[in-house]
């Protein structure tokens, strides 16, 4: 059984990737439109293999056909249509303010202080914000952060559900978030937002229409950027309509999938989601599987920072 879904799966996938090369079908509902979707579609119809099994897989194929040729469901464009996305929101830039070197800067006693503030600047931890049952609870840098004079500073404020008592996504919940960014936002110095949360499945509507409302609050000239699981940059076109000036996928610590994902990435030499292209997150202690040149690069220190640690790793982010 296993050896009959690996076969279909690669029946499927060389098929799709065969009507993909052709990237001149068109819907005659919605015209054409980014080629991502159709890789997409793809990875959930394998994923939909995987779950039926070998007796369903010519039904899922021709059904995936049949939605990529005439329904539109994941319809395909080119890939100038692509390459031509923009790196931030589609009104303005406002995400010009970052340098293109951001550190992460973490809850620990930090000293930045040798930083070029022309080619880098700082995303600090501002608080963290844990979703318990009914409650949100708050927990405000304590760690000082000390930055030379006209450092760009990017307040992060880092979102957790907790496992044992599953958060009920509240309006109240929403907006308690919602305030505490708006404070971060306040910050003497803090030039942009930057919202880290590793939404499960069941949480997204609740923090699409979180950032929706974010978004509103804060100055129009602000940008307003997430993270994001590399995954949902691959294999899930989610974060395309979020109302979001950047998103940054985040290249470390991705798990069980790490394997699969930096293949992928080699493989194809980009994300499939255009939302995910401008930026990238990266660690100091593991390697990089994309090229950097171009993209504005989030760097992670599992340690405190030090002038070396940040030399080492800005040297190949300029490579």
């Amino acid at each position: 059984m296993r050896a009959g879904r690996k076969s279909v799966r690669s029946w499927l996938r060389q098929d799709i990737e065969a009507l993909i090369a052709k990237a001149g079908i068109r819907s005659r509902a919605y015209g054409r439109v980014p080629l991502a979707f159709c890789q997409e579609g793809m990875s959930l119809l394998e994923r939909l293999i995987g779950h039926h099994g070998f007796s369903c897989g010519r039904f899922i194929r021709w059904a995936a056909l049949l939605l990529l040729a005439v329904a539109g469901v994941f319809p395909c464009g080119d890939r100038s249509a692509r390459a031509a996305a923009p790196a931030f929101g589609p009104a303005n830039d406002r995400g010009a303010v970052l340098p293109p070197t951001m550190l992460w800067a973490w809850e620990r006693n930090e000293d930045l202080g040798f930083l070029d503030v022309r080619t880098a600047g700082v995303a600090f931890l501002s608080r963290r914000c844990l979703l318990r049952g009914e409650e949100t609870i708050v927990r405000r840098r304590r760690q000082p952060l000390k930055v030379p004079p006209g450092c760009v500073l990017e307040a992060v404020i880092r979102i957790e559900s907790d496992g044992k008592h599953p958060p009920l996504l509240s309006a109240g919940q929403m907006e308690r978030v919602i305030r505490e960014v708006a404070e971060a936002s306040a910050v003497p110095g803090v030039k942009a937002v930057q919202i880290d949360f590793d939404a499960r499945l069941s949480q997204r509507t609740f923090y699409r229409e979180m950032l929706r409302r974010t978004r509103d609050i804060l100055p129009d000239s602000m940008p307003l950027s997430i993270t994001a699981l590399a995954s949902w940059c691959m294999y899930d076109g989610w974060v395309s309509g979020l109302p979001v000036d950047q998103v940054v996928p985040m290249l470390f610590r991705m798990g069980l999938d790490g394997g699969r994902i930096r293949s992928d990435i080699r493989r194809r030499g980009e994300f499939l989601s255009s939302a995910c292209r401008r930026a990238i997150g990266i660690c100091t202690d593991e390697p990089v599987s994309l090229p950097l040149r171009g993209k504005r690069t989030y760097i992670f220190h599992p340690r405190r920072w030090t002038e070396d640690s940040f030399r080492s790793r800005s040297q190949e982010v300029a490579r």
